[in-house]
């Protein structure tokens, strides 16, 4: 994906966004997050990321994300596990999703976002999938998980 800077935002932003925001599958075939998007849509970034342009002004909410997350993995001494990326293969398919944290058999998985989006069932419906994903991969790891939590 290439990124570009319409908008002429600082060049210390730009690079936060660059070096935070970019999001890779780390060597695997999907992800959960892919798994649980639009067949179509996933095809058709795959095909062609190299093409895809976005620009920095638009990823600000998820630059902002990526900073609530690393705040709270700091802070994740109590917990049996945070941010850990967690891979599984079925039928010749890797799968890797990376959670945000697991204490205790609970799942849970941070969202910074607007109250409109806690409000639209197709947002709730795709975080209950995201998580639901998360723990088959923990226990397939062999993790108990029996909550998931926003």
């Amino acid at each position: 994906m290439k990124l570009t800077n319409k908008t002429g935002l600082p060049e210390t932003y730009v690079e936060v966004v660059k070096k935070y925001v970019n999001y890779s599958n780390h060597g695997n075939d999907l992800s959960v997050t892919q798994l649980i998007d639009s067949p179509k849509l996933v095809r058709l970034k795959m095909r062609h990321m190299d093409e895809v342009q976005e620009d920095v002004s638009d990823l600000f909410w998820s630059m902002l994300g990526t900073v609530a997350h690393n705040v709270l993995e700091q802070h994740s001494a109590v917990l049996d596990l945070a941010e850990e990326r967690l891979v599984m293969e079925h039928e010749g398919v890797k799968l890797s999703g990376k959670f945000d944290a697991y204490h205790e058999g609970v799942v849970t998985d941070y969202k910074l976002t607007s109250v409109y989006s806690v409000q639209m069932e197709s947002k709730s419906d795709s975080w209950e999938k995201q998580l639901n994903c998360y723990a088959h991969l923990l226990r397939n790891a062999g993790y108990d998980v029996h909550t998931v939590q926003i």
